[in-house]
C-alpha cells in the first residue's frame, strides 16, 4: 500500500466520524504525530505481509488499525480484530459495513486469553494497549503464542522517543 493509500483511508475514515460526538479535541501538533505514527506503522505492516497472510489486531477498538491494513489484503488474506469491548467491535463491524470492507472480521475477546489456536497467525498488531493492563507481560506471552514460526508482532506504547518495535518469533 502507497502512503497516499493509507493517508487517503484516513482521510475518508476521519471525515466520516466528524458528525459524532467525540472526546475534546487534541492539539494539533499531537493529531499530526498519531496520523504520522499510525502510516509508518500501517507501512511497516503492509511491507512485511506474505500471499495468504493472517493478520491479528489485538486491542484493535474500533478496528481503525485494520481498515488501514486490509486495503493491502488480498481476497486470500484475512484480518481479525479482537478487543475486550463489545461496544468497540459493534463499531467496528459497524465501520467495516460502511467502508465495505471484506477482509476483516471482528470478535469480543481478553487480549492475555485470546479465542484463537496457537501458531495462527503470519502478523500481529497491538497498538497502544499493554499500558492499559495490569500484566502485560501476560498479552506479550498469548500474542506470541498465537504466532506462527517467523510471524512479526508489531508493538507500540506511548513513547517519546520509539513510536513502535517489531518483534520477529
Amino acid at each position: 500500500m502507497k502512503k497516499s493509500s493509507i493517508r487517503e483511508f484516513y482521510d475518508r475514515y476521519y471525515s466520516a466520524l466528524a458528525g459524532e460526538p467525540r472526546s475534546p479535541p487534541e492539539p494539533p501538533n499531537l493529531q499530526r504525530y498519531k496520523e504520522r505514527y499510525k502510516t509508518m506503522l500501517l507501512e511497516q505492516v503492509v511491507a512485511n505481509l506474505k500471499p495468504r497472510s493472517l493478520v491479528l489486531d489485538a486491542g484493535c477498538g474500533n478496528g481503525v488499525n485494520l481498515f488501514g491494513v486490509s486495503a493491502s489484503l488480498s481476497d486470500n488474506d484475512l484480518g481479525v480484530g479482537v478487543d475486550v469491548s463489545r461496544f468497540q467491535i459493534r463499531e467496528a463491524v459497524r465501520y467495516s459495513k460502511e467502508f465495505n470492507v471484506k477482509s476483516v472480521d471482528f470478535v469480543v475477546g481478553n487480549i492475555t486469553r485470546l479465542p484463537f489456536r496457537s501458531f495462527n497467525f503470519d502478523t500481529v498488531i497491538c497498538t497502544e494497549v499493554l499500558e492499559h493492563l495490569y500484566r502485560p507481560r501476560d498479552a506479550l506471552r498469548e500474542l506470541g503464542d498465537v504466532m506462527k514460526p517467523g510471524g512479526r508482532l508489531f508493538v507500540s506504547t506511548p513513547s517519546a522517543t520509539d513510536p513502535f518495535i517489531v518483534l520477529t518469533r
